[in-house]
């Protein structure tokens, strides 16, 4: 199990339910500190930028180069989650750069009645902003100065930090630390280079559920393509929603029109693994999960209820591991 901190400013949630009207339009700001420049835009302006194929060649650029960037800093993942949730966020983007006009930091975000978030929201399981390593103090510094001077002192949440963040550097260095706020959190990781998954499958609990899945048809991994997407989400929310509402009170997707449109456009744009177990032509389980460089991140696991004994999703997880 590695550990990884979630650092807040001012350590207030930034989740908005969906219909929730948005705040008035913000202005734009900019400040210069430390020798880095922070430009911060607001709304249609906000995303023209962000959508400009010269931001877009340097934000990709940026990327590849931040030690601890995740898809969920991708421009691509911007683009979807700005489109679906256009009605409810006011997008927010800030621009750092050096001294010779090179970009050194970005935040994708948006504000909405309860605050300022990454794009995602809680929907992004590592939300953050891109930085230079060697000037990610400076560029948070000013990139938080910055986003006072335009949106208030409002708060910022991360749900978590992107492994890989130097965390305690930015709790001890920056000019802001008084204002942030850390907890420690477990990140359970599968080592897909082990061979664990193929053992657990050979275990004899594991195999009885096999087997007894065999008699209702042949078993299967299958994992979907572009063409497939839409249906196969359909299909995982038909089994998921029900489950969430028997568990946590509320269907995600249903309660939220939003969110099956951001999660097809995130597939079309191929930051999506789509997969099911099938048992004969059954679906037994399903998932979906974020692709972010060698790594899937966990999104949705669904099951068909008549079938739990057999733990299926259990199950799609290992053959997906082994995989």
């Amino acid at each position: 199990m590695n550990e990884h901190r979630t650092p807040a400013v001012d350590d207030l949630p930034g989740f908005t339910p969906a219909g929730k009207a948005q705040p008035a339009p913000r202005v734009a700001a900019t400040s210069i500190e430390e020798g880095v420049r922070c430009d911060v835009h607001a709304g249609r302006r906000a995303l023209e930028i962000a959508s400009s194929t010269p931001m877009r060649a340097e934000w990709i650029e940026l990327l590849e180069r931040c030690p601890w960037a995740t898809t969920f800093q991708h421009p691509d993942f911007a683009s979807a989650w700005y489109a679906a949730y256009a009605d409810t966020y006011e997008p927010i983007l800030a621009v750092v750069r050096a001294r010779g006009g090179e970009l050194v930091g970005l935040f994708a975000g948006a504000l909405s009645a309860d605050g300022l978030c990454a794009t995602g929201g809680h929907q992004a399981e590592y939300p953050g902003w891109l930085a230079a390593p060697a000037l990610h103090i400076e560029v948070f510094d000013t990139m938080i100065t910055t986003l006072d001077l335009s949106v208030g002192r409002t708060a910022l949440h991360l749900r978590y930090c992107p492994p890989g963040y130097p965390v305690d550097e930015l709790l001890l260095r920056s000019r802001h630390r008084r204002r942030l706020l850390a907890r420690a959190h477990k990140r359970p990781i599968m080592d897909l280079h082990a061979g664990s998954a193929s053992q657990s499958l050979k275990k004899k609990g594991n195999k009885s559920k096999l087997n007894r899945l065999r008699r209702i048809g042949p078993v299967s991994l299958a994992v979907v393509g572009e063409a497939g997407l839409e249906t196969a989400l359909g299909e995982i929310i038909a089994q998921y929603d029900p489950r969430q509402l028997r568990t946590a009170g509320y269907e995600p997707f249903s309660s939220d029109p939003r969110k099956r449109p951001f999660h097809v456009e995130m597939g079309r744009r191929g930051l999506l693994h789509v997969s099911f177990l099938e048992a004969g032509d059954r679906k037994a389980a399903g998932h979906v999960g974020v692709r972010s460089g060698e790594e899937v991140i966990l999104a949705i696991v669904s099951f068909d209820p008549d079938l739990a004994e057999h733990s299926p999703n259990k199950l799609l997880l290992l053959m997906l591991a082994e995989k």
